[in-house]
């Protein structure tokens, strides 16, 4: 197909993540597609979180469909891609800004404004954390106990729906400094 590509226009380009990425590291394989950039590439996943949805759109997809989704979403993220648009499933939109786009690497994707579903407080913590902060530096910085400090990092870490300090730099290091 990426053979193809040269000589034929190709509009949208879906790709079953789990096949590709078996054995391997994550996405990975979507710089193997940097030809079809100007064609949409819509990712089929068996896995489905805020985390991976915001990776897999940095990397240059215009739309990620949980493969426990309903065929009709399937349609509806072909529709909004050949429109030019991004898409994402209804129950993640509202983690996105979608008329707001910002440049990653030359693709358009949806920015992350904020983390409407944290607390302030849980807010600060996962910023403070993003700018390189350990729980006991920021209990120290906001006179609060190491113990609060790692409720709320945890309960953040939880409503964003990543496992790990590594994955949340990864999906949200771009857009905390803003």
């Amino acid at each position: 197909m990426v053979h193809a590509s040269g000589q034929e226009s190709i509009d949208i380009v879906i790709i079953d993540d789990d096949a590709l990425s078996r054995g391997k590291a994550p996405y990975h394989w979507l710089n193997s597609f940097e030809g079809l950039k100007q064609a949409g590439i819509i990712i089929l996943s068996g896995s489905y979180s805020l985390a991976e949805v915001t990776e897999k759109l940095r990397k240059g997809a215009k739309a990620c469909v949980g493969k426990h989704m309903p065929l009709e979403l399937l349609h509806e993220a072909i529709t909004s891609v050949l429109n030019g648009e991004c898409w994402v499933e209804e129950d993640l939109r509202h983690h996105y800004s979608l008329p707001d786009k910002r440049r990653y690497g030359g693709v358009m994707i949806p920015e992350i404004v904020q983390f409407n579903i944290l607390t302030a407080a849980e807010k600060t913590v996962i910023r403070k954390l993003l700018q390189g902060m350990t729980v006991t530096d920021i209990a120290n910085k906001t006179c609060r106990s190491v113990k609060t400090i790692s409720s709320q990092k945890q309960s953040a870490m939880r409503k964003l729906q990543v496992n790990s300090i590594v994955e949340l730099y990864r999906t949200f290091s771009k857009v905390a400094a803003n």
